[in-house]
């Protein structure tokens, strides 16, 4: 059964469901070619600031996928984990 994750953000109840939730991590896989900061990427990010887990996001391989400058940012301040996994 996939965990949902409910959390209060701007006096509204939010619910996602990652692809993956385990102790301290919250994990999400994209297999794109580009990849932005989307609207779910910021609230499992918000959601782990808030309760001080780690979102690891997994893509493709070497540059398989194009990440944005914004999402790159948030990678380089250590903000989010990437994994360049996916064949």
């Amino acid at each position: 059964m996939p965990k949902i994750i409910s959390y209060r953000h701007d006096n509204k109840i939010r619910d996602r469901i990652p692809d993956g939730i385990q102790g301290k991590v919250i994990s999400e896989v994209k297999n794109v070619r580009k990849l932005s900061l989307t609207k779910q990427l910021r609230d499992y990010l918000d959601f782990a600031d808030s309760s001080g887990r780690k979102l690891h996001l997994y893509v493709r391989k070497d540059d398989g996928t194009k990440l944005s400058k914004s999402l790159q940012e948030l990678i380089d301040a250590g903000r989010i984990k990437i994994f360049r996994e996916i064949p």
